[in-house]
């Protein structure tokens, strides 16, 4: 996101994009696009956080579920997603519901090996990730040197850790992160042990604090389709899966550390990235561009596979075919600065 006054927003996902592909960076986070199942997995993830937040500080189990159907009910029911029949049913308020209720009745506060200050539940940061102005002069040289006259940092890393706690073993101070997937595997929660996005908690948590962070907690959460059928019976539970299909609730608590070598290998990296995606945000005023501007390299290093755009890049990326294969809505989770783009 650039900012009025030339400065460079990012977030991990802005910079993940940037790595793996300049077709999707492009199209997500310059033009703002994406596939309808990408945005009610967006939606229901943000009710998720809110009503995490609100239980780890404090707020009864009780409170967050009402909350969560205030927030996220009438979105699903809105788009269709509580029929059975929807291809997105798994993120149905129906659904969700029933993980969740089952999540925070087998989750109580004191049974983790952490402690929560609630004034450290959703942090909120901006952090430049180096001295460099606008104007391209470092800030110690910023109004000496005829340039700028004001500091303005060239990139900042932004976002909101979902929480700084303790642990309880040791007392050091980790981030916990709260992530919801369509299915827990070991292949999804081993990508989390060298992930950017939780090297840059880790960076930024570090950085809020000024003082050392050893890794993450991740809480997860598996959104997969509840069992529910009438009549089959389930060999673990003894019972129809219609009477048993809320304990199927997959949960689990990962933790990840990080050294100070990867943290400074992490940031420069970052900062490369983020100086692509201001050529990006140059280059890719509107979707022609995207043709003539921007390369595919997710077809050599398989991003493609993972990629939302995958079917608008296969069918030629037609830019007459956009509105029908993609729906706008801008990657904008912390939006604060007004007139940016």
């Amino acid at each position: 996101m650039l900012a009025p006054n030339g400065t460079v927003y990012v977030d991990n996902t802005t910079l993940r994009s940037v790595a793996e592909c300049d077709s999707e960076a492009a199209l997500r986070h310059v033009l703002g696009y994406t596939v309808a199942d990408d945005k009610f997995a967006m939606e229901c993830g943000i009710a998720v956080h809110e009503v995490m937040a609100d239980y780890f500080q404090g707020n009864p189990a009780s409170y967050c579920l009402q909350k969560f159907e205030l927030l996220y009910r009438g979105y699903s029911e809105d788009n269709g997603l509580d029929s059975s029949m929807h291809l997105s049913y798994r993120l149905s308020w129906t659904n969700t519901d029933k993980i969740l209720t089952e999540w925070f009745e087998t989750h109580s506060l004191a049974s983790f090996n952490f402690s929560v200050n609630p004034k450290l539940v959703e942090v909120g940061f901006e952090i430049p990730l180096s001295d460099d102005c606008v104007c391209g002069w470092p800030a110690q040289h910023v109004g000496r040197l005829g340039n700028c006259h004001e500091y303005r940092p060239a990139f900042v890393m932004w976002g909101r850790l979902d929480a700084i706690v303790q642990s309880q073993h040791d007392g050091a101070i980790y981030v916990l992160d709260h992530k919801t997937t369509g299915r827990l595997t070991p292949y999804w929660t081993e990508k989390f042990r060298n992930d950017s996005q939780m090297s840059g908690y880790v960076w930024a948590a570090q950085k809020t604090l000024g003082m050392p962070v050893v890794g993450v907690y991740i809480n997860a959460i598996e959104f997969s389709k509840l069992p529910n059928d009438p009549v089959r019976k389930c060999r673990e539970h003894g019972v129809v899966y219609a009477e048993c299909g809320i304990h199927h609730m997959k949960s689990e608590l990962l933790i990840y550390t990080r050294s100070p070598d990867q943290l400074d290998e992490w940031r420069r990296t970052a900062l490369t990235l983020a100086k692509r995606y201001r050529t990006l945000l140059q280059q890719v005023p509107d979707l022609n561009a995207v043709l003539t501007q921007t390369r595919m390299q997710g077809t050599f290093t398989g991003a493609c596979g993972f990629c939302s755009f995958s079917k608008f890049c296969q069918a030629g990326r037609p830019v007459h075919y956009a509105d029908a294969m993609l729906v706008h809505a801008p990657w904008r989770p912390y939006e604060k600065k007004e007139g940016a783009k």
